[in-house]
This record gives C-alpha cells, sequence and structure tokens, in this order.
C-alpha cells in the first residue's frame, strides 16, 4: 500500500495558539488515573487476604471434621465394651465390619483394642487369649523398646483388620515412649489422645503416622479424678493412621489455590514435620500464614501458601476506572486542542477523510482476514460477494466455492426456509438481521451457527457475521440434563427419608412403651439402671427420627400447616411446663413475660408452634450453666406477634453464628460432644 502522509506546512497566520491548558488536563487526569488504580489494587489486595483466609479455615474445619469422624467410631467400639460383660475377638470383628471401614473410614489402617497387663496376670491373659481363637497368639515389642519385667504391659489383643495389621497383634506399647505416652495421657484424661510422630508397624512404605486413643472404664465406677481412671481402666480401644493417608485429598477444591505444611508441637523444625503438600526448603521454611490447630490433645502448627491456581480478586474494575479516567483526560486535552486549532486542522481532516475513502475497502479486508469470527458480504438477495477465512472454516468452503449461493447449500434443510424468510423480511423491512440455524457441510459434520447481518447505508449489500456456536449449545443441554438428574435424585431421597423416618418410629414408639412397662415391674438395681438407659437411648433416638421425618416431610414438600385459632399464652405455659424442671435441676432462673398475649388468640398452627419454641427454649436451658432463661412476647406492626427467648449462656461467636440454622451443622464440636443433639431441631424450626 501507498505510504500516505498528511502533514503540510503553515502559513504564518495558521500558528497554533499556546498548547500548555491541554497538556495540563492531560497530566492531570492520568495523574487521577493512578491515584486510583492503586487504591483499587489495595482493596483488591485486602480481597485476596480474605480469600486466602478463608481457604486456611475451611481445610481446618475438613482436618477437624476427619478427627470428630474417626473419634466417634472410637467412641462407638466404647460402647460395645459398655454394652456387654466382655468383648471376645469375634464380637470385635463384627463390630468392625459393620462400620464398613474401607467404604465409611477411607484414611484408616486399622482399629484395635488395647488391654493392660500386669506382670502378675500375664500368663492368665495370654491363656485366655489364646483360647479365644488365637493359638499362636504372642506378645512383642516395638524394634529397639524394651519394658521392665514387672512393669505393666499395653497389648494390643484385637486388631481388624486382622490380615493387613498381622505385624501390629501382639505389640506391647508401653516399650515404646511415643505410644506409651499417648495411652497413659487418654487414661489419665479419659478424652480421646493423639500419639506423636511415629513408624507405623504394618505400613509397608514405613511412612509416618500416629494412633487415636479413647479409653474404656469398667462399668458402674466413679471416675472424678486421675487416680480413679487410673484404677477403673479396662482397655483401650485405638485406631491407626499413616498421617499422609489421613491428610490426602483434605484440601478437595482448594488443592489449586493452597499449599500447607502441619508440623508436630509449638515450633517449625524440620524434625517436627508431619506432612507437606509441597517439599519444604530449608529448616525454617517460610510461609505466609501460620496457624495453631488443636486435636485430640495434640497442638499441631500449620504453615499456609497461596499455590499457583490461587484465583485473585479480578482486577477489571481498577483497570476499567483507570483506562476511562486516562481515556477521558485524553479525550479533554484532544477537545481542549482541537478547539485551539479547528482552523489549522480543517485541511488536515479533509485530507485525512478523503484518505480514508480510498483505503476503506482494503482496511475492511485486512481486518476482517485477522477477525476471529466469520465475516461476510452479500447481496439484497443473500449472495455472498465475500468471506474471510474463518467464514470459509465453518461453513466448509473454499473462498470460490462461497461465492454466489453455496453458502445457501449449507443450511440445513430443516432450517432453510425459516433462514430465507427471515433474510426477506429484513431486507424488506431494514431491520437487523439475525439467526441462529445448523449447518450441514459438504463434510457432513452439522454445526450451529448464529449469524447477523445489516445492510450498509447507501449500497445495496449488507455486511455479517457468523459465530460457531456448536460447544455452547451442547454444554447448554448437558447442563440442563445434569440439573433434571439432581432434582430427581434429591426428590427420591427426601421421599425415601420420610418412609423410613416413620416405618422406624412405630417400632420405636412400641419399644419405649413395654420398657415404660418394664420401668413398673419389680427390678433389681442393676436391671433398673440397664431398662433406664434402654428408655433414655430410646427417647434420643425417637427424636433424631422425630427430626429427621419432619425435615425429610419439608423437602419433599409433605408437611401441612394448620391455621387455626391459637391462645398463644397456653402454648408458652405448656412449654413452660415441659422445661421447667429441666431448669430448676440446673439452677436457672426460667420466667415468661405472657402479659401482651393474655386473652389473645392468633392465627398458626399450635404443634408446629409448641415444636418451634420447645427447640428454641430447651437450647437456651441447655447450653445455659448458670444465669436465667427468660420467654417473652411483643407486638409488632401488621397484626403479628413476636415471641423472644433471651438467656444468659455461652453464646455464639460471630463467625460462627452462619452455621447455626443449617441443617446436621454444630456450631461447635466440643459442645456437641457435651449437649449432644442432631444438628437438626433448629433447621426444622427455620424451615417452619
Amino acid at each position: 500500500m501507498e505510504h500516505l502522509s498528511f502533514s503540510k506546512k503553515l502559513k504564518p497566520d495558521q500558528r497554533p495558539e499556546s498548547n500548555w491548558l491541554p497538556w495540563t488536563i492531560f497530566l492531570l487526569g492520568w495523574t487521577l488515573s493512578g491515584w486510583l488504580f492503586v487504591a483499587f489494587q489495595g482493596e483488591h489486595t485486602r480481597q485476596d487476604r480474605l480469600h486466602f483466609e478463608d481457604l486456611i479455615g475451611g481445610t481446618e474445619q475438613e482436618i477437624r471434621q476427619r478427627m470428630a469422624t474417626y473419634e466417634d467410631a472410637l467412641r462407638g467400639g466404647g460402647g460395645l465394651f459398655a454394652a456387654s460383660v466382655s468383648v471376645e475377638r469375634h464380637e470385635w470383628k463384627a463390630y468392625v465390619d459393620s462400620l464398613r471401614i474401607w467404604e465409611r473410614y477411607p484414611w484408616i489402617r486399622g482399629m484395635g483394642v488395647v488391654f493392660p497387663v500386669s506382670a502378675q496376670g500375664y500368663d492368665q491373659f495370654l491363656a485366655k487369649t489364646r483360647a479365644d481363637d488365637a493359638p499362636e497368639f504372642k506378645t512383642h515389642t516395638v524394634q529397639g523398646g524394651g519394658v521392665p519385667k514387672d512393669a505393666v504391659k499395653f497389648v494390643i489383643t484385637y486388631v481388624e483388620p486382622s490380615l493387613s495389621n498381622k505385624l501390629a497383634e501382639g505389640l506391647d506399647l508401653a516399650s515404646e515412649p511415643v505410644r506409651k505416652l499417648a495411652a497413659e495421657r487418654a487414661r489419665d484424661t479419659g478424652r480421646p489422645t493423639m500419639s506423636g510422630k511415629i513408624v507405623l508397624l504394618q505400613d509397608e512404605q514405613q511412612r509416618t503416622g500416629f494412633l487415636l486413643f479413647v479409653p474404656v472404664y469398667r462399668k458402674l465406677t466413679v471416675l472424678q479424678s486421675e487416680a480413679q481412671r487410673r484404677e477403673a481402666i479396662e482397655a483401650w480401644v485405638y485406631a491407626a493412621f499413616v498421617t499422609e493417608d489421613f491428610l490426602h485429598d483434605v484440601l478437595g477444591d482448594r488443592a489449586g489455590e493452597l499449599q500447607f505444611s502441619i508440623y508436630d508441637g509449638a515450633s517449625l523444625d524440620s524434625a517436627n514435620l508431619l506432612y507437606s503438600k509441597v517439599p519444604v526448603q530449608g529448616a525454617r521454611p517460610v510461609f505466609e500464614k501460620v496457624t495453631h490447630l488443636e486435636m485430640a490433645g495434640r497442638e499441631f502448627i500449620l504453615g499456609w501458601n497461596r499455590a499457583p491456581g490461587f484465583i485473585p480478586h479480578p482486577d477489571t474494575a481498577s483497570m476499567l476506572v483507570a483506562c476511562s479516567g486516562a481515556l477521558i483526560s485524553v479525550l479533554l486535552a484532544g477537545l481542549v486542542f482541537s478547539l485551539q486549532s479547528v482552523g489549522q486542522r480543517a485541511n488536515a481532516i479533509a485530507m485525512v477523510r478523503t484518505a480514508e475513502f480510498q483505503v476503506s475497502e482494503e482496511r475492511f479486508r485486512s481486518l476482517a482476514a485477522s477477525s476471529p469470527v466469520g465475516i461476510f458480504v452479500a447481496n439484497q438477495d443473500g449472495l455472498v460477494t465475500y468471506s474471510n477465512e474463518r467464514w470459509q472454516e465453518i461453513f466448509g468452503l473454499s473462498f470460490d466455492e462461497g461465492l454466489g449461493s453455496g453458502s445457501a447449500r449449507c443450511v440445513h434443510p430443516e432450517d432453510r426456509l425459516r433462514v430465507f424468510e427471515e433474510w426477506s423480511r429484513c431486507v424488506d423491512s431494514g431491520a437487523e438481521f439475525s439467526a441462529e440455524f445448523r449447518l450441514l457441510r459438504a463434510d457432513r459434520q452439522a454445526r450451529t451457527v448464529h449469524t447477523r447481518a445489516r445492510a450498509v447505508p447507501g449500497a445495496a449489500m449488507f455486511v455479517g457475521s457468523v459465530e460457531d456456536i456448536s460447544e455452547q449449545r451442547q454444554a447448554a443441554a448437558e447442563l440442563v440434563c445434569a440439573k433434571e438428574n439432581a432434582e430427581a435424585a434429591n426428590r427420591a431421597k427426601s421421599d425415601f427419608l420420610a418412609t423410613m423416618s416413620h416405618e422406624l418410629r412405630t417400632p420405636m414408639n412400641g419399644m419405649l412403651g413395654f420398657t415404660s412397662l418394664l420401668l413398673e415391674s419389680p427390678l433389681n438395681a442393676e436391671q433398673m439402671q440397664f431398662v433406664r438407659i434402654i428408655e433414655s437411648s430410646g427417647n434420643a433416638l425417637l427424636s433424631i427420627l422425630n427430626d429427621v421425618l419432619d425435615f425429610s416431610k419439608i423437602e419433599a414438600g409433605q408437611m401441612a400447616v394448620e391455621m387455626v385459632e391459637v391462645d398463644l399464652s397456653l402454648t408458652i405455659k405448656d412449654v413452660m411446663s415441659v422445661l421447667s424442671p429441666v431448669a430448676a435441676a440446673k439452677g436457672l432462673a426460667f420466667s415468661c413475660d405472657l402479659a401482651v398475649v393474655a386473652d389473645h388468640l392468633v392465627l398458626g398452627d399450635p404443634g408446629r408452634l409448641r415444636q418451634v419454641l420447645l427447640n428454641i427454649a430447651g437450647n437456651a436451658v441447655k447450653f445455659t450453666a448458670s444465669g436465667s432463661v427468660r420467654v417473652s412476647a411483643s407486638r409488632m406492626d401488621g397484626g403479628f406477634l413476636r415471641v423472644s427467648v433471651i438467656d444468659t449462656g455461652i453464646g455464639i461467636r460471630a463467625d460462627q453464628q452462619a452455621l447455626l440454622f443449617q441443617k446436621f451443622s454444630q456450631v461447635d464440636s466440643a459442645a456437641n460432644r457435651r449437649f449432644g443433639g442432631t444438628g437438626l431441631g433448629l433447621a426444622v424450626s427455620k424451615r417452619l
């Protein structure tokens, strides 16, 4: 293309005026744009930090939940001892098989029972164990370890799966300080306790791991002091883990954004390193954030860094503001400069317009050749007179094959009439042509495209574009199918839970009824205690079933709510009568203020109102150790009444309040272990 020059010498009366003003506007605009860019970048940095901390919090919660899951499994093993006179090898195997550990607890290496064996009772213990389907049973120590001859042994007696844990059977844990210390700490505190870093005998790769102990005490013993717990210890239920397996996939969908290392104890020394998602270089690695985590009686330090896949806060806004400010300053400067030099620029503008007219067709062809979408030119009859390479790729035609009516033959026969009619309508009305249709290329490949075309003013031709949207339409169809499948699965789950919960509740009510009759019959003290335990456990299970049934009915759309006249004061008094004995037993002041609702009827469902009040007020009594609980009512706009429950209990931190009304969710796992609960009561109340 011929090079064009638009400059020319100015006459004396065409000298430009001073241009200090446009340059001042230009510099001020760019300065302001830079300041705004820096300010927005600072906000993005803060958002990235909050996102990073959210990722850390989610990972730590996942680790805690995993440990709580295994603690519950071991407590279930302790419950087996509580329900039996003695636990034999086949009973332990049946219990572990019922847990389906490879399915429900995939990171566990084995679950077993450890018995304390004194020197005086060793021979009797050995004879009894061999008689219990283990004729070749013998004890051994950790390699390089040993204990005094008269010391108490901590012997792994049962361990399942037995085949993969054969080397652990008969091991005296007291022969190695780390294992012994963890078992003794669990015995003395009565709480689940994790051992320090060890190498598991049964791991072929000799990787580091740890043991988790839950103590089991003799039944009907007083456990108020360390000495009493030592005297009453009967066994330990334990589980073995390889640290790498336990933490496998703990990051989940955060793996691309987050990396972490975990250390045992209170320092970041390399000797204390338990696990690292990436290789740790140096004795004192550098982490962006360090947190502390306490699990099962041990303290850990976690070092966190962002992974290469960390998704930063998009800086589109800052760039847009900066670019907009810069562009505005340029436009303002240009406008001022233009106003100052309009006379001098008139001839140059005319020359530029003339040159643009001369090269417009070549420029259009250059732009079309580099366009990522198909570009074409057609006449009023829809016959193509020009197409770029991308258009030719989409239609599967060469440039010559696409000229004239070549492209029309590629339109799918079922869409051809509709497309031609729409083109004719747009030509007659002057509107923009826009259509989505299918192509059947010469190679028989089917594609879906979207075409737009608009008439060129003053010319009998149309310029248009074509985009291949086949993959987008396929993805949309797959998404709709996946959504329908998920909704169907959720409905089936809810229907199943609603049906099964009802079927389970009927025999449970029968069992509780006969338990009440049994309590009225003559029983000795031990039998009476056993029956009361059955009644308490049955009532707890029935409460869980009721919550599950209610929630399942709500999710399945089967919950019916009445709208009748209700005396709210009677409903509140009924709830008070149920909870007052519990509050009195804890020494709580339990009161209510019914002045507003006395002799006042409201519309609602009395049974569901009572259920919601029992859940909320019951939680207040349960989680209040001392002080008071008060129920009050107040009037609101629109004829509504508000019922409030105020207590002096333990409270809920602001960062945990979002979990309060979620199903199967406990705000504090420690409080859950102390007070119990399914995590459904408040969720049902919220939905009601």
